[in-house]
């Protein structure tokens, strides 16, 4: 009797994983896992349209950084992104570039980088806004390509952002490259 219960209730475990897997959509084989790690996972490319720098891509480089879950990732492929400044966001992230070798030659304002590399035109709009404890920047190169000299501009603007971590980033030519107002324990 003992032999029978046992496997009746490995019955309802089968069941309930099988259960489980349909309702999150998983493929045949699928490991659950793999889902859930893909789906705070976002592509930058799924919504920007240009790496080359010569568009602007303030709009679409938010809509993405929008689209990206709490807690998750958006991953800005190697490229050039050309923007108007003003990107924003108010819950954790980690934005990851391509790493790659940044180079700036301060004489002339070109650089040969290759990489992830997000540029802002304004000499006064900040390009990065965070205000979100726990956000991570890993291969990411923030550029003034302002056509003036930056009067009141910041790279990255961190308010409220305790725990925030960046490693292997450039921060160039900005009035401030990089700000932090009551953020505790960061590390760069």
């Amino acid at each position: 009797m003992r032999m029978q219960s046992s496997l009746l209730s490995n019955k309802w475990i089968v069941l309930l994983f099988i259960s489980i897997t349909i309702s999150l959509g998983c493929k045949k084989n699928q490991p659950i896992a793999e889902k859930v790690r893909s789906s705070a996972y976002i592509n930058a490319l799924d919504y920007v349209t240009d790496k080359t720098g010569t568009t602007d891509v303030t709009v679409q480089l938010q809509a993405a950084i929008n689209a990206t879950p709490v807690g998750g990732t958006l991953w800005i492929p190697a490229g050039k992104y050309k923007t108007s400044g003003g990107l924003t966001r108010t819950t954790a992230i980690t934005l990851r570039g391509d790493n790659g070798n940044f180079t700036y030659n301060y004489l002339d304002g070109k650089n040969d980088s290759t990489g992830t590399i997000i540029y802002c035109t304004s000499a006064t709009n900040n390009l990065l806004n965070i205000s979100a404890p726990g956000c991570s920047f890993y291969d990411i190169a923030l550029v003034s390509q302002s056509i003036t000299t930056p009067i009141s501009s910041v790279g990255l603007n961190l308010t409220n952002a305790g725990l925030f971590r960046s490693s292997n980033c450039a921060y160039v030519g900005f009035y401030n490259n990089v700000v932090v107002e009551d953020g505790a324990g960061w590390r760069m």
